[in-house]
């Protein structure tokens, strides 16, 4: 045997092993059942198998289906290809390549197995991608979601599909695109062969050629032997097929060459000239014999005898395979000659279901003609052809002859709407004037006498072939009406004398004439009304307020981040239960967590502890909790309202950011029945917190540095901004570290600057304290109780016309005005303290006497205190003070004490900073864990600069008049006696001397004193005799 034969005995072996093995691989997996003994099995009986390969067959089965599933079924396929491949050694791919990407399409193609089809299995084996596809699976679906893992395998098929069978993606999509075109010729060759020959006819891609054509003459003069021989021309249909072919070939061609005609681009290679000049010449030659009537088998018969024919379709055909490559040449010669309407089916962009159309067409036209006159029979005898003999031969035309030569004239449309495209395409390029387009006239079909009309197309078959008649000199601008060219023309020239008078005027000149423009615009003219007046800058500033609506938006806020993700997954708060329970377990606590509410900072777990286990002694573990759980902190909730549990709050691996804005566009904020409302944060399940101010009626903020006490203030203020008009709400803030409430200036809620003077701090307290005084004595006048009432009272009495006179005026109390004024609206103050410490430290003991006062009378009048300290101490915050402002917020604090200064209970102490806070609402007895929202230096500006553009302040004079100056100042007034005697002493020796009591307490609570005062009048009391010293038992006698 030579060598060759070696290799082909090698590859036939080759691949009858390959096949064989790869039926019986088939065969096996086809008919795997988990019933089977296997390796993923375990069967009594060995020997005994349902699987059609046997038992060799079973193992292998479970085998490949225990690791991949349902995907082992592409192992045989894949035999099937290297059987194929083994007779081209040479193939598009290397083996390695191949066999690699083999090996990855039966993995990838597992794991979408297990993605997409989920098998209910009793074991892993059984699943529809085995153990790798499970394990794949899930490891991607964990990395990039299901969808994402699905997405990459189904990208990675690709590409592995690519590298194992070597695709060519282009040539398949071009496969596709042909597919089409190619069932369209199978059915256009497969004519039923019991239709006669003179009935086919073509179809046409335009539904617009419907006219009738008239029968000939031809078939009236058949003769009995022709009518015989007519059963046998099935055979001619069947040898026409091919010139079927050309016809459509013809189609194709004359449409690309249309629109290869438009881009102005031809292709030089696509058409031999050679074979055109035959092919004309065939033409002339089938003008000649066309005079005589013969039937339609002669002809189709002498044509298909016809070599040189056949030849020359045969050219045209290999000429046309590269058509879609190719574009006509440029070179290819004019003809100033039209062919009289032979049928190009080239689609028309006219809609021929309109009526306007087919009026538009009947307008082209002329008048006084009729469709007599249009399809005037054709006579053979007078027929003739002009055809000038030039070098130059346009391609639409010499495909026109072509079509002509080998298919009918008939009467249709197309020739206008063609027309009609021509003087689009003459519009729309402006080099077209060069060309000398013509067009054809009407052509006609001598009329024929038989008892059947048929309707037929360009290419009727059953029609003898006439020569086409050629006119020439048919200008397309007889087409259009002298009424639109005086249009056309009318604006051209137009255009053409403005682009003349810019162009010739130098640049100097176009710059002068510019700014005479714009003097004309003068945009810095001052505003007029209605009458053409000038209008002042404060109406005009007057008129932009009043175009803005009463409240800013939320849209200066900083919106929520899109892109925020869950803290804890639910897998992960399975975890950290089990974690906490096993920890808990350690220090000899056994619970159970019961649930795990995940919020912005921190996660609450609600743990259910054993019979016997007190909640202090999982309090007393916190901090050793914290440490093995690796904790910042861990916070034990004791009691929790309504459970029967204890919490357990653990921080979150990373925290969420709260916006204000979330909070503002709740509900619960936008109630209108709120006083003051304020939005607080988020509580632990990430549920809004909004407080009312004006139900509180007090608030006390203390936090260390770095706590987020200035950004909780700020957001509390903006939020009573965005909510509230200077009519309901007025401010007064006092900063004493002069920046943190700096940016509030010359806002419209303000009642006095900003204040950063504590002796003016001192002065606007205790004009709050006259003006609460003042405010009670108008209710007291009216017979209400709180200021909600006062307003309603005063509103309606406006509204019905009634006179409410102040009943506190005076006539010394102003200088021009001579009748006391009505009352009005009263609004809410708020006072801000900042740093209430600091306050405190400067000016003693003046200013918390003050506050004191406000935070025990000022409810009903509507002022209310907002104080914030850093130094939770109770030398700031005394027993009185926080006996009368029960709503405090504790944000982080260095020690127990301070927590328990602040809420009268520890926690405070392991908060975590940055807005994370304890608050106790009005009316709740334990605090609730609050993060706040944040507040940047830029929102805060964005709000007050849009309530300056709305009005400017209306500050009050005599808030800051110095306090020693104040007439109605209470407390501090230098008694004509001693210098050192207090104002008060007179005072309280006569309460003494009535209630025979004396104690430095009663004092207090009578004339609202501080201890230090109020034991100094009982010293003086001692000093000059009205009291003896103090005995043994605490009391003193009264000697007078």
């Amino acid at each position: 045997m030579t060598a060759v034969s070696n290799v082909y005995a090698q590859r036939f072996l080759t691949t009858i092993f390959l096949i064989s093995f790869g039926i019986y691989l088939f065969l096996a997996t086809v008919t795997y059942t988990p019933f089977d003994p296997g390796w993923m099995h375990i069967s009594s009986d060995t020997q005994q198998v349902s699987n059609a390969s046997g038992v060799a067959g079973a193992w292998i089965a479970d085998l490949l289906f225990g690791f991949l599933g349902w995907a082992s079924l592409l192992i045989p396929v894949f035999m099937f290809i290297e059987a194929i491949q083994v007779w081209w050694p040479r193939s598009f791919v290397s083996r390695p390549f191949r066999y690699a990407a083999q090996f990855f399409i039966l993995l990838a193609t597992s794991s979408l197995l297990y993605l997409l089809w989920n098998v209910p299995a009793d074991t892993l084996a059984n699943a529809s991608g085995g153990i790798i596809g499970y394990e794949l699976g899930e490891s991607l679906s964990q990395l990039m979601t299901i969808y994402g893992a699905v997405i990459f395998i189904l990208i990675l098929l690709i590409v592995l599909f690519t590298l194992a069978f070597g695709i060519q993606w282009n040539k398949t999509w071009a496969m596709l695109k042909a597919t089409p075109a190619y069932l369209q010729d199978l059915f256009y060759k497969n004519v039923p062969e019991s239709e006669s020959a003179y009935d086919l006819t073509s179809p046409q891609k335009n539904k617009v050629h419907s006219h009738k054509a008239e029968p000939i003459t031809a078939q009236a003069e058949f003769t009995e032997a022709d009518q015989e021989q007519q059963p046998k021309e099935h055979l001619i249909v069947k040898n026409t097929k091919h010139n079927q072919t050309a016809e459509r070939l013809f189609d194709d061609m004359i449409e690309q060459e249309h629109k290869a005609h438009q881009e102005t681009h031809f292709d030089r290679d696509d058409i031999d000239d050679e074979t055109l000049e035959r092919t004309l010449e065939k033409a002339h030659r089938l003008e000649q014999d066309s005079q005589r009537t013969v039937s339609s088998g002669e002809v189709w018969k002498a044509l298909n005898q016809d070599q040189d024919h056949n030849r020359d379709i045969d050219a045209l055909l290999r000429a046309s395979e590269d058509q879609t490559e190719n574009k006509y040449p440029d070179h290819l010669p004019h003809a100033h000659t039209s062919v009289s309407h032979v049928e190009t089916k080239q689609k028309s962009s006219l809609d021929w279901d309109d009526d306007q159309v087919f009026d538009e067409l009947l307008s082209v036209v002329p008048n006084g003609q009729t469709a007599t006159d249009i399809h005037t029979p054709f006579n053979a005898n007078t027929a003739h052809t002009q055809v000038e003999s030039t070098d130059t031969i346009q391609p639409t035309t010499s495909f026109a002859n072509v079509a002509g030569a080998t298919a009918p004239t008939v009467v249709t449309t197309s020739g206008l709407a063609h027309e009609l495209d021509e003087l689009a395409s003459l519009a729309d390029d402006p080099f077209a004037e060069a060309h000398d387009i013509t067009h054809s006239e009407q052509s006609s079909i001598e009329p024929r006498t038989t008892a059947e009309a048929r309707t037929t197309s360009s290419y009727a078959q059953s029609s003898p072939f006439t020569r086409a008649n050629i006119q020439t000199h048919l200008a397309a601008s007889t087409l259009v009406s002298e009424e639109e060219k005086s249009l056309i023309s009318s604006d051209k020239d137009a255009f053409r004398e403005a682009w003349q008078e810019t162009a010739g005027k130098p640049q100097d000149e176009l710059q002068t004439e510019f700014a005479e423009l714009e003097d004309d615009f003068d945009l810095d003219a001052p505003l007029t009304d209605a009458f053409g007046r000038p209008m002042s800058r404060a109406m005009q500033v007057a008129q932009k307020r009043r175009d803005l609506p009463t409240l800013p938006g939320f849209e200066l806020l900083d919106k929520v981040d899109p892109n925020k993700k869950v803290n804890f997954t639910a897998e992960q708060l399975s975890r950290l239960s089990e974690l906490l329970e096993i920890k808990l377990q350690e220090f000899n606590v056994k619970a159970k967590v019961i649930e795990a509410q995940p919020g912005p900072v921190v996660t609450r777990f609600e743990l259910d502890l054993a019979p016997g286990v007190k909640a202090s002694k999982v309090t007393n573990i916190s901090r050793d909790l914290a440490r093995s759980m690796s904790m910042a902190s861990v916070r034990v909730v004791e009691v929790i309202p309504g459970k029967p549990y204890i919490g357990i709050e653990v921080p979150n691996s990373s925290r969420e950011m709260v916006r204000l804005i979330e909070l503002l566009e709740t509900p619960a904020f936008r109630d209108p029945n709120g006083l003051l409302s304020m939005a607080m944060g988020k509580d632990i399940s990430g549920n809004p917190v909004i407080t009312d101010l004006g139900k509180a009626p007090h608030m006390l903020v203390a936090g260390t540095t770095g706590s987020g006490k200035s950004v909780a203030v700020n957001s509390m203020i903006l939020s009573m901004l965005l909510k509230y008009t200077p009519d309901q709400l007025r401010l007064i803030l006092i900063d004493p570290k002069q920046l943190e409430l700096a940016n509030y200036n010359d806002i419209p809620h303000l009642l006095t600057p900003v204040v950063t003077d504590m002796k003016d701090a001192v002065s606007a307290l205790n004009w709050c304290v006259n003006e609460m005084e003042r405010r009670y004595k108008l209710m007291s006048f009216l017979k209400i109780r709180k200021l909600a009432d006062y307003n309603r009272k005063v509103e309606e009495a406006i509204a019905n016309g009634e006179d409410l006179i102040d009943p506190t005026w005076k006539a010394s109390d102003s200088a021009t005005q001579e009748r006391a004024p009505r009352l009005q609206p009263l609004p809410s103050i708020v006072i801000v303290a900042d740093e209430f410490a600091d306050m405190i430290m400067q000016v003693g003991k003046k200013a918390e006497e003050m506050i004191t006062r406000l935070a025990q009378k000022s409810r009903a009048a509507g002022i209310h205190l907002l104080l914030a300290t850093q130094r939770p101490s109770v030398d700031v915050i005394t027993g009185l003070i926080k006996a009368n402002i029960p709503t405090r917020v504790a944000l982080r604090v260095n020690s127990k004490i301070d927590s328990r200064t602040i809420l009268d209970g520890g926690g405070a102490e392991d908060l975590l900073g940055h807005g994370d806070m304890l608050f106790l609402g009005p009316g709740k007895i334990d605090p609730e864990r609050v993060h706040g929202a944040f507040i940047s230096d830029d929102e805060v500006n964005r709000i007050c600069d849009a309530w300056r553009e709305r009005g400017e302040p209306n500050y009050i004079d005599e808030i800051l008049t110095p306090f020693d100056e104040e007439p109605t100042s209470r407390g501090f007034e230098d008694g004509d006696g001693d210098p050192n005697r207090d104002a008060l002493y007179d005072q309280c020796v006569s309460f003494v001397l009535e209630t025979r009591k004396v104690s430095v307490s009663s004092l207090q609570r009578k004339f609202s004193l501080g201890y230090n005062r109020a034991a100094r009048i009982v010293d003086q009391m001692q000093e000059q005799g009205i009291v003896s010293e103090q005995g043994p038992n605490g009391k003193r006698d009264i000697l007078v």
